[in-house]
């Protein structure tokens, strides 16, 4: 993810000739995204760790 954030953030930079406040609209909405998407993982706290593949696809 961070290879793709380092790709992208010349081009949201080149957004400032568009409108000044596109650029810092752009980084703040993206990890706002972000943290909704952690936020829809499922939980995990005192669960076993599983070992195989079998037990994770029926998780």
């Amino acid at each position: 993810m961070a290879r793709i954030g380092a790709m992208m953030a010349p081009f949201v930079l080149d957004l400032d000739d568009t409108a000044i406040w596109l650029p810092p609209l752009v980084f703040a909405l993206f990890p706002l995204l972000a943290s909704v998407v952690a936020f829809l993982l499922p939980e995990t706290k005192n669960h076993e760790l599983l070992t195989t593949i079998e037990e994770g696809e029926s998780f």
